[in-house]
């Protein structure tokens, strides 16, 4: 074999052995690149934070009801639509029934039916329109029409597509579970007007924490302490932070009118009283000027909290402005 064949079968094999060590370190990157993304497609997305907004008191009778009825029910909470739509979801105390019953409450304070409440039927559909899907019905207004008011009140919340928690009368219906963005939330309810006492929403609380599925948060709506005072009493105080020691994470309270203060306790948050949110309360400055609280809730298990109030104006209407 002379000099130049050599040349030309050295420079052949060099090729092709230069063509293998290539399509080897090919077929290694496609490889790669292959399994990368299957792994991404197996990957489980990660969940997104969770909005909710809490409002106080809300009342649709008596005055709130006539200026509804004169104005339409939509311009009642028009004012803050936007901001209700912008989360998750909105939850706050209904402070009386939805029933197919004539109201019958007067503006006398020396009436007894000054205080017995029931709402137009249309009410459900209004606050789901504004993004409210959990109430709480554990106050002392949910029994003003005894129990067909109660059965009548949930049968529309239902229709309407609203959760609730605190059932008077059924044990069963005291807590509610709600996923948003695959986090589990568990609502439960202390009401001072219930014969439950605060020992048996501990209970609640300690069963809630062992149900399945477990929820990642759990919040107490709680009605209690008294009326027109700024500052929460040390039974409130007692009973909040007993919620606590047992698991819950958040307390939203209502029932003062007033707006109360808020601490944190052993890792869980505490409001004690958010004031008014849709009520015709205008004697002062206080009961007309409510709080409004947002929390992200993140799948860390850390919370935000931001807060905001509302105005009550005299012609029926809750407006955003700076109250307090």
């Amino acid at each position: 074999m002379n000099k130049e064949s050599l040349k030309i079968l050295l420079t052949i094999g060099i090729c092709a052995l230069l063509g293998g060590i290539l399509a080897l370190y090919m077929n290694q990157a496609i490889t790669i690149k292959s399994s990368s993304r299957i792994s991404v497609l197996k990957t489980k997305p990660e969940s997104e934070a969770v909005t909710m907004m809490f409002v106080g008191d809300m009342m649709l009778d008596r005055y709130i009801r006539a200026q509804a009825e004169s104005n339409k029910y939509t311009s009642i909470i028009s004012a803050v639509k936007r901001q209700m739509k912008e989360v998750d979801i909105v939850i706050g105390n209904l402070e009386g029934t939805i029933t197919s019953q004539q109201s019958v409450s007067t503006y006398d304070p020396e009436d007894p039916n000054h205080y017995r409440f029931t709402f137009a039927p249309l009410v459900a559909d209004l606050l789901k329109d504004h993004n409210v899907g959990l109430v709480s019905i554990g106050n002392n207004h949910i029994t003003d029409f005894g129990s067909t008011g109660v059965s009548e009140t949930t049968d529309y919340l239902e229709s309407a597509g609203i959760s609730y928690a605190g059932h008077p009368y059924d044990n069963k219906k005291i807590s509610s579970n709600i996923t948003i963005n695959e986090q589990v939330f568990a609502f439960t309810s202390f009401n001072y007007a219930d014969k439950r006492t605060s020992e048996i929403t501990v209970e609640e609380i300690i069963n809630l924490k062992n149900q399945t599925p477990t929820p990642d948060w759990i919040i107490i709506l709680t009605h209690w302490g008294n009326e027109y005072q700024e500052e929460s009493s040390s039974t409130q105080r007692q009973q909040a932070r007993s919620f606590i020691d047992a698991g819950a994470d958040l307390i939203i309270g209502s029932h003062p009118h007033v707006i109360q203060e808020s601490e944190t306790y052993n890792e869980g948050l505490i409001y004690y009283s958010l004031g008014n949110f849709i009520f015709d309360q205008y004697f002062s400055a206080a009961v007309s000027c409510g709080l409004v609280l947002q929390v992200e809730f993140n799948t860390n298990g850390t919370l935000q909290t931001s807060e905001r109030t509302v105005k009550l104006i005299n012609d029926g209407t809750t407006q955003f402005a700076d109250c307090r």
